[in-house]
């Protein structure tokens, strides 16, 4: 018999297999196991990344393919849940994608990102007070994508709630933030000699090894500590 009940895991998606593994894999595992009643799918929403993993033959699917299959395989019921830290470009393209295929299911309901309200920064500032202690003489930067206005709001109100927990070490930016990794350098207490980097994102791909964490001299590592 077919499950009606269907969970749509949406993300902007990886080329590291690595990256899936730990971050979006495990998320829909995790789903699988909390939502046993419903047929649990991935898919990608970034069509660079699809045709990247096409060209590997790792195809992973995008949101309309998706839906089109749970539709033509009769389940009624949806849950699209977008794996996304923050509003953005990613987020109104996979909800375009939804109105379009809405038709032939009897109900579809769209989860939020991440940070969609104070109340999510909240909750998210906390577990990263709670991951990472302060400590003297150090500086936890939490460093999100970035991608529009809508996301730059998203990481305020994680610092705005960062600084309600009284963690004056820490600091929020983006990897495309205007004033990038040499803003970061003059918003360091002076007395800092300890950075602890925090990724705010779902998946630790490129933007992990090559950006913040590469040996180049351009990465955010190699130019704190230069």
């Amino acid at each position: 018999m077919t499950v009606k009940q269907a969970l749509l895991l949406a993300s902007y998606g990886t080329t590291h297999a690595e990256a899936r593994a730990r971050g979006t894999g495990a998320l829909a595992s995790e789903a699988a196991a909390a939502f046993p009643r419903r047929w649990v799918m991935e898919a990608y929403t970034s069509p660079k990344v699809r045709r990247v993993l096409q060209a590997r033959g790792e195809g992973m699917p995008g949101p309309a393919e998706v839906l089109r299959q749970l539709r033509a395989e009769g389940r009624e019921d949806l849950l699209v849940q977008p794996c996304l830290v923050a509003e953005g470009k990613a987020l109104d393209a996979l909800l375009e994608e939804v109105r379009l295929q809405a038709d032939g299911f009897v109900r579809v309901c769209v989860g939020t990102p991440l940070i969609a309200s104070a109340a999510d920064a909240a909750v998210v500032a906390h577990e990263l007070c709670v991951r990472h202690a302060p400590m003297e003489g150090g500086a936890m930067v939490c460093v999100g994508h970035g991608s529009g206005a809508r996301a730059e709001q998203a990481f305020a109100l994680v610092a705005a709630a960062l600084a309600d927990e009284g963690r004056s070490d820490a600091l929020v930016t983006t990897l495309h933030h205007s004033d990038g990794v040499e803003g970061l350098l003059h918003r360091l207490p002076s007395n800092t000699h300890t950075v602890t980097l925090v990724p705010l994102l779902l998946t630790a791909g490129s933007h992990v090894s090559r950006e913040l964490a590469g040996a180049q001299e351009a990465s955010w590592v190699s130019r704190l500590c230069a």
